[in-house]
């Protein structure tokens, strides 16, 4: 599978709002994440996270803090290893008050596996 197909079968996923599976698809063992800065309430710890466990702790951290009422993605936009994906994002964490979130996502692929991401705000 060559980037372009990785990208888009990911982005579809990410669409229908199956970013966990996605991430088990696609993410290598060794994927490194990078937060441009934490969402409300989220522990620092997230703020950079090496390895496929600590990535998919952030996951779960966010699957248990926030009510997802809606997400639209637009993308993939792929550059040689590279692929992004714009967000928008309907969100209420926890406690909190419903807000609006946008982000751009990119993903570096070697090997047929996500290898990296870093998300802008």
């Amino acid at each position: 599978m060559d980037i372009r197909e990785l990208a888009a079968d990911y982005a579809a996923m990410v669409a229908a709002g199956d970013m966990g599976g996605a991430a088990q698809k696609y993410w290598s063992p060794e994927i490194a994440t990078y937060e441009a800065m934490s969402s409300p309430g989220m522990p620092g710890e997230f703020d950079e996270t090496h390895g496929v466990e600590e990535a998919m702790k952030k996951v779960q951290w966010w699957e248990e803090n926030n009510e997802v009422h809606g997400l639209q993605s637009d993308g993939p936009y792929v550059h040689g290893d590279t692929f992004l994906i714009r967000m928008s994002i309907d969100v209420t964490p926890k406690g909190g008050t419903r807000m609006q979130m946008s982000e751009v996502v990119a993903y570096k692929v070697a090997d047929g596996k996500v290898v990296e991401e870093r998300y802008f705000y």
